[in-house]
């Protein structure tokens, strides 16, 4: 059994809150939530990588 107080159980869910607000207002915002490299130069007005990567199966 893991020797958690009360006091550390509690932080660790506010901070597991507090992960979930931050997607969910990126969600919310419709920012894409893989945006960790760096955008391409390639003149792509949109954000998403959709426009000039098509996901294979759709045509």
């Amino acid at each position: 059994m893991l020797g958690l107080d009360s006091e550390s159980t509690e932080q660790a869910g506010r901070c597991a809150g507090q992960l979930l607000e931050y997607f969910e207002r990126r969600l919310a915002y419709g920012a894409p939530t893989v945006e960790l490299s760096p955008r391409k130069p390639d003149g792509a007005s949109s954000g998403t990588n959709e426009v000039s990567e098509p996901s294979p199966g759709v045509t």
